[in-house]
């Protein structure tokens, strides 16, 4: 037995933040994604939720998912 919990963040980026993206490189854009699962994963094992139990899949996307 197990519990998953799946959290979504779904936002759109402002301009500056788009800027911003645009002008990153693919290897600075795979670091940034590591750092917010580092730390995302240090919050929840304050929680009390081990890592090793953690899944993390984020990525930016070109659209919003608005209908």
């Amino acid at each position: 037995m197990r519990s998953v919990i799946k959290i979504e963040i779904d936002r759109p980026l402002n301009s500056e933040e788009i800027e911003y993206v645009n002008k990153l490189s693919a290897e600075e854009k795979e670091e940034q994604i590591k750092r917010m699962n580092y730390a995302i994963k240090d919050m929840l094992e304050l929680e009390g939720i081990h890592p090793q139990f953690l899944r993390i899949t984020n990525k930016i996307v070109g659209e919003s998912n608005e209908d």
